[in-house]
């Protein structure tokens, strides 16, 4: 699985997240499944591929807003 070595903001952001909010979609159950594989220790994700396609659809197939920021980020720290 590909670690992602994430800035603190972008686990700022991640951290942030309500978990309750799970249920309420795609975008969001996407971020807190992230969310729960944060490794808070040292800032990285353990991402399998289909967690890393997901993030990718996510991003390009549904338009902009704010979770789609969120997405660019953990992208710009895989690639």
């Amino acid at each position: 699985m590909p670690k992602v070595q994430l800035p603190q903001t972008v686990v700022n952001d991640l951290l942030a997240l309500d978990p309750q909010i799970k249920p309420n979609g795609g975008f969001q159950r996407l971020a807190i499944e992230l969310r729960e594989k944060l490794d808070i220790t040292t800032n990285t994700l353990d991402l399998t591929a289909s967690d890393i396609e997901k993030v990718r659809r996510y991003r390009t197939e549904y338009g902009g807003g704010g979770w789609q920021n969120l997405y660019d980020a953990v992208l710009k720290h895989l690639e």
